[in-house]
């Protein structure tokens, strides 16, 4: 156990993987060949919001880590470039990543799961997302600072709904309507942001974040206090959350730092209510 937090070594591992709450891990009768790898994936390592809230938490705990083993490298299968961001913010090299388990080696993997669908380990989960979210420095924003909206990206996000919904245009029509008025406000696509820290400096400058609902929410919740977050499209955080304990505590955590947070139904009814919120500021190009 270090601080609070409780691993499994399993020397001569050969294979790792994670299945509803229990890790599968085989190994061989062969001695260890003494490399230390630490493994922190679980269900859906390769869905941004998921390895976010699941995976990341440990990335600082890799650090501490490593000051006990200073050979010690991580376990990441499938490299993103959301990856690279919150290794680069945590200060992880990527000399120290690999992406094959060395055979024979002793695998590191904490001892409970913080899946997000899994409903076990609520408080370990708690207390991990609260070190987390310690790791982010936040300040207050002075109120009417203007408007930052965040479409969706398609790099490495799913852009279209099972049902072919095309998610990345979504707030095309929002966006329009900001550059036909006189309200401050900022497009950020986040697929160009190539140091984490650049991000959250920037979302922080505002107190009115424009998104989608699902990771775009939870992640960048993270990283404000005393913001309004409006939310354009439902993709179900409210319910999800009364059916996944972890994600109930993710929207709970975003709300107890003096954040609001506004669904609209979709793009038509955002721009309804702020028109009648700020009927003033609209229309520059009618005089």
């Amino acid at each position: 156990m270090l601080d609070g937090i409780s691993y499994f070594l399993i020397p001569g591992a050969i294979a790792c993987n994670h299945i509803n709450g229990n890790w599968l891990i085989s190994t061989c009768e062969n001695d260890s060949n003494g490399l230390i790898t630490m493994h922190i994936e679980f269900n859906h390592g390769d869905f941004f919001g998921h390895w976010v809230f699941e995976s990341a938490p440990y990335l600082s705990e890799f650090r501490r880590l490593k000051n006990i083993y200073p050979e010690l490298k991580l376990h990441l299968p499938n490299m993103k470039m959301y990856k690279r961001l919150f290794l680069d913010y945590f200060g992880i090299p990527i000399t120290d990543i690999i992406s094959r388990l060395p055979p024979r080696g002793v695998i590191i993997v904490p001892q409970y799961s913080t899946s997000l669908v899994l409903p076990n380990e609520l408080e370990y989960f708690k207390n991990i997302l609260n070190r987390f979210g310690l790791s982010f420095p936040q300040q207050y924003q002075v109120p009417g600072y203007g408007f930052l909206i965040l479409p969706r990206q398609s790099a490495e996000s799913r852009v279209k709904t099972i049902t072919g919904e095309d998610l990345s245009s979504l707030l095309d029509d929002v966006i329009a309507w900001f550059a036909s008025s006189y309200i401050a406000h900022r497009v950020l696509h986040t697929d160009t942001i190539t140091r984490l820290r650049d991000q959250i400096e920037l979302i922080q400058s505002y107190n009115n974040l424009i998104l989608l609902d699902g990771s775009a929410l939870l992640v960048n919740g993270l990283f404000v206090i005393n913001t309004t977050i409006h939310v354009v499209g439902n993709l179900c955080t409210e319910i999800q959350g009364t059916m996944f304990p972890k994600i109930q505590f993710n929207i709970d955590d975003i709300m107890s730092r003096g954040n609001s947070i506004v669904y609209y139904y979709d793009s038509a009814d955002f721009i309804k209510r702020i028109e009648l919120k700020f009927p003033q500021y609209h229309d520059k190009d009618a005089e």
